[in-house]
């Protein structure tokens, strides 16, 4: 073992964040829901579509929500 320090995940970005719900079979153990998220006539490993997904930075980057 190494004696040292841990930082913090870097903040995700807009880009950052649409790139992982693009992909987001990625970061999914569980082989049935990777399998469903990696499903091309549904998802392609992803969440949502692009009209969704930028709802979503919509609501995210709203001062109101």
């Amino acid at each position: 073992m190494r004696k040292g320090e841990t930082k913090p995940p870097k903040p995700f970005t807009e880009a950052t964040l649409l790139a992982t719900m693009e992909h987001a079979s990625r970061f999914v153990d569980d082989k049935d829901l990777k399998e469903a998220l990696d499903d091309d006539e549904s998802h392609s490993g992803g969440i949502g579509t692009p009209a969704t997904r930028a709802e979503v930075m919509r609501n995210l980057s709203s001062p109101n929500t």
